[in-house]
């Protein structure tokens, strides 16, 4: 979808690997959409000195921030979330970025099955295999 870099937090540690890349500078904004409690808790400290995150997905752990001076409060960090989002307002931006060729949702859409087999796509994704399953009810 049009990224720099790709780092897989499996093979290299983020922190280090976002540092070397910025200079030892840190990243000046972060779309945190996963939920996972590791990678948000770690989020800010990857961030640059007025850097911003956004939490898009639904952390269901506590969050835990090891340095909350060095990595909220001396930063001067911009948090926002989704709570209270116009939803109507960013389905229509997202059709209409979609319509003008400026997105590919194809590149998001891992599996594509009949409504029939909604089981299967339910596991599928809960396996953490796939990154989005469209259920279409045209197919059989």
């Amino acid at each position: 979808m049009g990224a720099d870099v790709v780092i897989n937090s499996k093979d290299v540690d983020v922190r280090s690997e976002i540092m070397r890349l910025t200079d030892q500078v840190g990243i000046g904004r972060i779309c945190e959409a996963s939920g996972n409690v590791g990678m948000l808790n770690g989020c800010f400290k990857y961030l640059r000195k007025g850097g911003r995150v956004s939490i898009l997905g639904l952390p269901k752990q506590a969050l835990h921030i090891d340095d909350v001076l060095q990595d909220i409060v001396f930063k001067s960090l911009t948090i926002t979330t989704v709570h209270g989002r116009r939803i109507f307002h960013t389905w229509n931006e997202c059709e209409k970025l979609i319509a003008d060729k400026k997105v590919d949702p194809s590149m998001l859409v891992t599996h594509d099955l009949p409504l029939s087999e909604h089981h299967n796509a339910f596991k599928t994704l809960l396996s953490g295999k796939c990154c989005k399953v469209l259920l279409d009810p045209s197919k059989v």
